[in-house]
């Protein structure tokens, strides 16, 4: 009884080794290229039975199952930095605006329009930064850090035109971004 568990033990053992150096050789640990198939053999030594593994050498593996990345797509590689072949490298560059007053220094989503005034000569808008600075402003004022340019100031809201560039595109598109009135608490 304890000779078959010890032979039980010992073909576990075996069968165990024989998988570790199957899958060794299946996914290339070993530091030569080499397959290395077992031979399982019996071997009696003075009435005991023993199980040896030996390791026969058949040949060097053929690189040509390995994976050949030449004319393939990569993919790894990001689709939205990479211009179409007929397009060149680079995005369209901005209209150079340097900001000449303080309202072109931040962003539009950091100012608040506080009040519109209707007057003959045309509407004003009155609108605050988060600091509470104040400025008016008019038609053709330009606003915002996105070369920012106001194109119509209506009784609730202003209506502000901004470069951007697409990304996925690459095109210099005009945005129209709109900055409403804040209705007083309780009103709809």
């Amino acid at each position: 009884m304890i000779n078959e568990i010890k032979k039980k033990i010992f073909l576990c053992t075996i069968i165990g080794v024989l998988g570790l150096v199957i899958l060794e050789s299946r996914i290339g640990l070993c530091a030569e290229d080499k397959i290395y198939p077992i031979s399982v053999s019996e071997k009696t030594f003075s009435d005991k039975t023993f199980l040896v593994a030996q390791k026969d050498e058949i040949g060097v593996n053929d690189l040509s199952d390995r994976y050949n990345p030449a004319g393939r797509i990569d993919p790894f590689a990001t689709p939205i930095h990479q211009p179409p072949p007929d397009r060149p490298n680079k995005l369209p560059e901005r209209e150079k605006c340097n900001p000449s007053g303080p309202l072109e220094l931040v962003s539009l989503s950091q100012l608040k329009l506080t009040g519109v005034i209707a007057g003959p000569s045309g509407n004003k808008a009155l609108v605050e930064q988060a600091n509470g600075k104040g400025f008016i402003i008019g038609v053709n004022t330009r606003i915002g850090s996105q070369c920012g340019k106001v194109v119509e100031i209506k009784d609730d809201r202003i209506i502000v035109e901004e470069e951007d560039i697409n990304e996925i595109t690459g095109e210099l598109t005009h945005v129209k971004r709109e900055l409403k009135l804040q209705k007083p608490a309780g009103e709809l």
